[in-house]
């Protein structure tokens, strides 16, 4: 390969990478989901707070210790409603 053609594909190279980095590559929805969760969880009052931890400590005692991360499979528990609404699950 000469040397010429070495120096355009590494600038070609660079001008790829240069370009994911740019437009944000496959971070930028990442950090747009995580973007719009930040303000969700701002929005949130104490009382949302306090509901939200009333919640989870429920849901976790009724969890099997030998249950895995899939609680709402077949043959598990049913989905909560607000969540099968909100298609969380």
């Amino acid at each position: 390969m000469s040397l010429r053609a070495a120096l355009v594909s590494l600038g070609g190279l660079v001008a790829i990478i240069g370009a994911i980095v740019w437009w944000g590559g496959p971070f930028h929805l990442w950090h747009a989901q995580m973007a719009a969760g930040q303000t969700y969880m701002d929005s949130l009052t104490e009382k949302d707070i306090q509901v939200w931890t009333e919640r989870t400590k429920t849901l976790l005692s009724e969890q099997k210790p030998t249950q895995g991360i899939g609680a709402y499979g077949v043959g598990e528990k049913p989905i909560p409603s607000e969540n099968r609404e909100d298609r969380c699950l």
